[in-house]
């Protein structure tokens, strides 16, 4: 069932668009006056706004209607794109689990890195296509002696849409990290945007801190087996816009940032989804961390206490910047957290606007020539996640 509000926003589309693009060739948009990406595109401006403009309409029947679609549906979709039709990705689109699906694969051993990338959408969007083309960016874009030695594994974990709620998510993550390492996968990177953040953070705690996570998890069915008891932590956490207040309404961001066009709505309740049955009090170190200590919380996990095993990047027009300020200011603690500020940038910025330069079904040339090392330079997020993963891989290398 479509609710009538969601109606309503769809059918005022056509309004947005027309004062998106009188405000383009007239001012200028909020996005062309505070970020280089915008400023030569009328699409990225159209797409960004109407995205914020059907903020805040949807329901889970909604979501569940138009939005959510398997991975292997999307798979197959992006097999016609430019960026993955022309060029040699071995193994994409192959099924690794149940719910996890191959970008690319290469062969396990001590030198190989796995980028485990879980997608936001707060706990209650699915997997989506400009998220597939994003990893598939990030694959092309590596050095290429970097780029043999990295493969790329997506998991499209349960969403609330579907009543799956914490901690399915994380179990179910933690099921195919055990796979992989299994598999002989040892040195693997997570990568999470917004809820993915957050979803990476958990696990990451989980396997530091397995005593405390076993008395917490022990209480819940799903987790009745327990996971193997020396199973490493990620060799790095690649963390985009991190959600790490998700049952708190955001505040926003000091200095009198303007956040108007931000992707993301702060009334939104897929936070309070995603603990919908459950003891919030007992949760909470789990899954809302700015009212965390160091000490007590962090000072296991590996990626904050070595240097440079840590990547946090988010955007100064985000509704979230204030909460993950709060958050760096504890974490940075252990030395080993880089940090970086987008000037102008909203809320997932790489994923739902860089992404779209590398987006088409033609001019193949041009797109591969795009997502090549020198032409992503110019991308904020693309960038600084392609060369801090080229580091911790040439680590990896240069210690084994």
């Amino acid at each position: 069932m479509v609710t009538a509000l969601f109606c309503w926003r769809v059918i005022t589309i056509p309004v947005v668009g027309a004062k998106t693009m009188v405000e383009y060739y007239s001012g200028g948009t909020i996005y062309q006056n505070t970020s280089a990406e915008f400023k030569e595109s009328l699409w990225k401006n159209l797409v960004m706004a109407v995205n914020a403009h059907m903020l805040g309409s949807f329901d889970k029947s909604d979501l569940k209607f138009f939005v959510n679609r398997s991975v292997w549906e999307l798979m197959d979709g992006c097999k016609t794109q430019a960026l993955v039709r022309e060029a040699s990705m071995g193994g994409f689109g192959q099924r690794f689990s149940e719910r996890s699906a191959w970008i690319v694969q290469g062969p396990p051993g001590p030198s190989a890195v796995v980028l485990l990338y879980l997608h936001g959408g707060g706990y209650a969007v699915s997997l989506s296509e400009s998220q597939i083309m994003g990893m598939s960016v990030i694959h092309h874009a590596l050095p290429d002696e970097v780029r043999k030695n990295v493969s790329i594994l997506v998991l499209d974990y349960s969403t609330t849409v579907d009543n799956c709620v914490y901690p399915t998510q994380i179990h179910e993550t933690l099921v195919v990290y055990q796979q992989l390492v299994r598999k002989g996968y040892k040195n693997i990177v997570l990568l999470g945007d917004s809820a993915g953040a957050n979803l990476a953070l958990s696990v990451t705690r989980f396997l530091a801190y397995r005593k405390e996570a076993e008395d917490h998890f022990g209480k819940f069915p799903i987790f009745r087996k327990s996971f193997e008891a020396d199973l490493p932590q990620p060799y790095g956490l690649i963390l985009v816009s991190p959600w790490v207040e998700p049952l708190k309404k955001p505040q926003a961001p000091p200095k009198g940032v303007d956040v108007r066009g931000d992707l993301l709505d702060p009334n939104s309740p897929m936070g309070k989804w995603y603990v919908e049955g459950v003891n919030v009090k007992d949760a909470k170190n789990w899954l809302s961390f700015v009212d965390t200590s160091f000490n007590e919380h962090w000072s296991r996990i590996d990626a904050f206490r070595k240097a440079n095993r840590c990547l946090v990047l988010y955007g100064d027009r985000e509704y979230l910047r204030d909460g993950i300020e709060k958050w760096l200011t504890i974490v940075s603690k252990g030395g080993g957290v880089q940090q970086k500020l987008e000037k102008g940038g909203i809320h997932d910025c790489v994923f739902f606007v860089e992404v779209i330069d590398f987006m088409g079904r033609r001019n193949s040339k041009q797109i591969l020539r795009a997502a090549s090392p020198v032409g992503i330079k110019n991308k904020f997020g693309f960038s600084n996640i392609v060369s801090f993963l080229a580091d911790l891989t040439e680590e990896i290398q240069a210690i084994n």
